[in-house]
């Protein structure tokens, strides 16, 4: 979480922060299963299309886009919001979690719309190996 304002290591992405490539990937991710989902009925595996919806829906749920933009670029006072947002989770021990009326929300939000991202592709993985049989992907 530290880095997410470092620069995406993509050739192509010049200074964008790592985190705004994120959520990028994650929506074109997301578009992609959408139109999956629409051209091919998957009613004989409802398994793996609740889990396609999971990860639509958590993906879906909320766009940060924006707003982590707008912090990648805003001043405060002397230092940068990044700057601020790098110590404030550079600082931080244990679980992330909301605070009220707080300026780290939405990362608290993105660190979990994340694990929960990560958590439904490695399960919707598993799940087309155990339609496939024992074959790799």
């Amino acid at each position: 979480m530290r880095d997410l304002f470092s620069e995406s290591l993509l050739i192509f992405d010049g200074q964008t922060p790592a985190v705004l490539r994120c959520l990028v990937t994650l929506r074109d991710l997301q578009l992609h299963i959408e139109g999956m989902l629409a051209r091919l009925p998957l009613r004989y595996f409802p398994q793996i299309s609740e889990t396609l919806l999971h990860f639509i829906e958590t993906v879906g749920y909320v766009d940060l886009y924006e707003g982590i933009k707008f912090d990648s670029e805003a001043k405060l006072g002397d230092e940068s919001m990044k700057d601020f947002i790098k110590k404030t989770i550079a600082n931080h021990q244990g679980k992330p979690e909301y605070k009220r009326s707080n300026v780290i929300n939405k990362y608290v939000a993105f660190y979990y719309m994340l694990q929960n991202a990560v958590k439904l592709l490695n399960q919707y993985e598993l799940q087309l190996t155990q339609v496939l049989g024992s074959e790799t992907l």
